[in-house]
C-alpha cells in the first residue's frame, strides 16, 4: 500500500498572503477576520484552496474565545471528498493575526467508512425482512383454511 493511502498531516505557520503546498493542494492564508458574537469572539482564519490550478473554495477554520474559558476552542474546516477529506485547523495567531499557525490533515477513506456502515445496516434490514415476510405469508395462507374449518 502506498504512503499516500494513509492520513498525512503537517503544521505550518503562514503570514497573510503566504501559501503552502500540501498533498497536491495549495493553501493560502487570507488574513485574520475577527467576528464578535453575543456569547463569544470568533477569530476566523480563511484559507483559499486550489488543486491542479482550479479553485476549491475557501475554508474557514476558527478559534472561539468564550469569556469563561481559559483556552480558545478551535473549529476546524473540512472539505469532504470521495477519496479523502482535507481538514484545516488554526492553532494560534502571531503579530495581531498577521501570521497564523495551522494544522493541515488529509484523511483518506472517511467517506467509505460511512458508506460501509450504511451498507451493513442495509444488509441487516434485508436479512431481517424475509423472515418477517415469510411469517406474514404463512399467516395469510392459514387464514382461509381456518375460515373454511368453521
Amino acid at each position: 500500500m502506498s504512503a499516500s493511502a494513509y492520513a498525512s498531516r503537517t503544521e505550518v505557520t503562514l503570514a497573510t498572503g503566504q501559501q503552502v503546498t500540501f498533498e497536491g493542494y495549495v493553501l493560502r492564508y487570507e488574513g485574520l477576520r475577527p467576528r464578535p458574537e453575543p456569547q463569544r469572539m470568533v477569530l476566523q482564519a480563511p484559507v483559499s484552496v486550489t488543486r491542479d490550478g482550479r479553485s476549491q473554495g475557501v475554508m474557514e477554520p476558527a478559534l472561539n474565545l468564550y469569556p469563561a474559558a481559559a483556552e480558545p476552542i478551535p473549529t476546524p474546516a473540512i472539505r469532504y471528498g470521495a477519496l479523502s477529506d482535507l481538514y484545516v485547523s488554526v492553532l494560534g495567531f502571531d503579530d495581531q493575526g498577521g501570521r497564523a499557525t495551522f494544522r493541515i490533515l488529509r484523511n483518506p477513506g472517511v467517506t467509505w467508512l460511512w458508506a460501509g456502515g450504511a451498507l451493513m445496516a442495509l444488509g441487516g434490514l434485508v436479512g431481517y425482512w424475509p423472515r418477517q415476510l415469510r411469517a406474514a405469508v404463512r399467516s395469510a395462507l392459514r387464514a382461509p383454511r381456518l375460515a373454511e374449518a368453521r
